[in-house]
């Protein structure tokens, strides 16, 4: 988690001091959006929350600013500095001290972004398949239940006749 921040600000902090890779700051500002949810995630867990369907909800908005914010607008990133690299990398204007943090920190960042994608993708699956199979077996249920009240009345009629 660590790392994905240092990748994320590092680039940040070095585009706005020299004014220069600012397409980027944006992309990165924007990647955050998705923050309130994966901590509201957090804390419904932590919190044993884990059934309500609020927590459900927050799953699904947790996942949809993930493919919105980061996996859509990041590669967006990427794309502007190999289009402009030869530029940032045949310049005198920036040192290795920038140019290595952003080169390496945004892929790794992306990087980072797409495995926790797949593994919100999964829970998110998991929990579908859950509701779906939740509701699967509350029908069934419903349906049992009239024949077992059948079934216990004509039961208790019967042991009244013996009586």
């Amino acid at each position: 988690m660590l790392a994905h921040h240092i990748c994320g600000i590092v680039p940040f902090g070095l585009g706005t001091y020299y004014r220069e890779f600012m397409y980027f700051s944006p992309i990165i500002v924007l990647a955050e959006c998705s923050t309130p949810f994966v901590n509201a995630r957090w804390f419904m867990s932590v919190s044993h929350n884990t059934g309500s369907i609020w927590y459900a909800l927050n799953g699904l908005m947790m996942w949809l600013s993930f493919l919105l914010c980061r996996i859509i607008w990041l590669p967006y990133g990427c794309r502007e500095l190999i289009a402009r690299s030869t530029e940032y990398l045949t310049s005198d204007k920036y040192h290795l001290s920038v140019i290595i943090p952003i080169f390496v920190g945004t892929p790794i960042a992306y990087l980072l972004s797409a495995y926790w994608f797949v593994l919100i993708t999964k829970g998110l699956v998991k929990v579908a398949l859950g509701i779906v199979k939740g509701s699967k077996k509350s029908h069934q249920q419903q349906q049992q239940q009239p024949q077992q009240q059948h079934s216990s009345t004509t039961a208790h009629q019967k042991t009244k006749k013996v009586q």
